[in-house]
């Protein structure tokens, strides 16, 4: 399976399903609707694709947006971890 460019593997649905149940509603937004897993650091970065810390789970418009704003993206994830995480 394939995503844009990026070929997804089998522990990629799995590892998205997962998040996905476990955390239940867009962390932005907070609806439960097109949940996504996105990635802070993209999973061709193999060392955090499947790191719990660098997903979150965002609706597909929130989604949307972080992409097309990624300084909005990194001011909110900078709040969420906290600067000795992030």
């Amino acid at each position: 399976m394939t995503f844009g460019r990026i070929k997804l593997r089998p522990d990629d649905v799995l590892f998205s399903k997962y998040l996905r149940a476990k955390r239940g509603k867009c962390e932005k937004c907070g609806t439960t609707r097109t949940l996504q897993v996105s990635h802070f650091y993209g999973r061709r970065k193999e060392s955090v694709r499947m790191d719990e810390e660098n997903c979150d789970v965002l609706c597909f418009t929130c989604h949307r947006i972080f992409e097309e704003n990624p300084h909005d993206y990194q001011t909110w994830k900078l709040k969420k971890l906290g600067k000795a995480k992030y």
